[in-house]
């Protein structure tokens, strides 16, 4: 392990100390004698494949222990996706050639002195999926009349590490298994916390991408959460790797925090799509746990229109009934429309959850009920540039509300070799 050593007359608060060289290094820093340390927040890095980037690694130190020194390393996350390298007092970051788009990959680093020890995560992002995934989520919240929300670093690094896990293991739930290969802490977390979604796309779509926030927010069991007017922050993560003995496609896990419905509390009603808002959502993609459309008789998840959702963030149990939707200048959509109290499900697994397996029925219903929620189910996609209008009672009272269709829908799902949608 390389070491890089500084006389004492360089000491100050907030100065760069240098990284050593490869995936892991170690600096000491001599004469230094304060303590506790800590590591200086750096921003997200954004990297092209095969190129690189240089940040400087500050260290604070406060009070003063005698002696002690300061020694430094760096861990990355996955060596084959993000090097570390050591230029003087910088740490210099780099994207494997050739790597796909993904993020964020943690580097972490760690500052030690005598017994103290402080660490610091720095997110790297392959490409530009993440940062459009992000785009994306906020002009979809725009689309119900909800403000944006900032982006959380170390939530979608958890969400990356989460997805590398599941992925890798073929292991799909809010879980992780401390025996298998990748399980973390930190995925754990986001396991917990967050939406979650693995597909199979055609490695030519993957680069502009956005199909992890489209899937969750066109799922209703997942869009509920992600719709809350608290949310203030979110985490966005997404591991990719070749499909297995196809290179024309990628796997990817990925996963979105939302506000839980076990912890939601009360909040500004909504409607997806807002009132007088336009959207260019307009089917659903199948795929979903729970199952949204076991409660709708006859439905075909191949061809079912958006789901929309009213949500008016009370706790407590929900029925929906008379629900219409309509088109203008005339004409109507069969629709399937449930709450809390009606919705059924006796078909699907239960699912890997923290604490032991839940029903998908259990589920569902405690988060219609937890986020106060119903949901209304066209039985055929939206139609392009047309103006809509819904009306479904709720608990007794009625709700109505118009949106618009944009001139241009977005797909839903894109062709994966036989490899189905899956979010839960």
């Amino acid at each position: 392990m390389a070491q890089r050593r500084f006389g004492g007359r360089h000491m100050a608060a907030g100065w760069a100390l240098a990284l050593s060289g490869g995936i892991s290094g170690c600096g000491v820093v001599e004469n230094l004698t304060t303590t506790p340390v800590t590591v200086a927040a750096v921003s997200a890095q954004h990297l092209a494949p095969g190129a690189s980037v240089s940040v400087p690694i500050e260290v604070t130190l406060a009070g003063r222990a005698g002696g002690q020194d300061v020694q430094l390393s760096v861990q990355s996350a996955d060596a084959a996706l993000v090097t570390a390298t050591l230029e003087g007092r910088t740490l210099t970051l780099r994207a494997a050639a050739g790597a796909l788009p993904q993020g964020l990959v943690p580097v972490t680093v760690t500052a030690q002195v005598g017994e103290d020890t402080a660490t610091r995560r720095i997110g790297v992002e392959i490409g530009s999926r993440i940062s459009a995934e992000f785009a994306r989520f906020n002009a979809v919240r725009a689309q119900a009349g909800l403000r944006a929300v900032v982006f959380d670093d170390e939530a979608s690094m958890n969400c990356w590490l989460h997805g590398r896990y599941s992925v890798l293991n073929g292991a799909a739930g809010h879980n992780e298994d401390a025996s298998l290969p990748y399980a973390t802490p930190q995925g754990l977390n986001c396991a917990a916390n967050s939406n979650l979604s693995w597909n199979t796309l055609p490695v030519a779509k993957l680069a502009g991408s956005t199909s992890a926030t489209d899937t969750l927010f066109s799922v209703p069991f997942h869009a509920a959460g992600m719709l809350h007017s608290g949310q203030t922050h979110v985490g966005i993560g997404s591991y990719a790797r070749p499909y297995p003995n196809d290179a024309r496609y990628v796997q990817t896990g990925s996963g979105i925090t939302s506000i839980r419905p076990e912890g939601a509390g009360a909040g500004a009603p909504v409607t997806f799509p807002g009132n007088g808002q336009e959207t260019d959502m307009a089917q659903y993609p199948g795929g979903e746990w729970p199952n949204p459309l076991t409660s709708c008789a006859g439905f075909d998840p191949r061809s079912t229109g958006l789901p929309l959702v009213v949500a008016s963030r009370i706790f407590g149990d929900t029925t929906a009934t008379d629900a219409t939707l309509s088109v203008e200048g005339g004409g109507s959509v069969e629709v399937c429309a449930y709450g809390s109290t009606q919705y059924v499900n006796t078909t699907d697994a239960p699912g890997n959850y923290v604490g032991g397996p839940r029903s998908a029925q259990d589920i569902g219903r405690s988060i219609l009920k937890g986020y106060g929620a119903v949901f209304v189910i066209p039985r055929a996609p939206l139609v392009a540039g047309k103006t809509y209008r819904v009306s479904v009672t709720v608990n007794g009272t009625p709700v109505t509300w118009s949106f618009r269709t944009a001139a241009t829908l977005r797909p839903q799902t894109l062709a994966g070799p036989g490899v189905p949608l899956r979010v839960q």
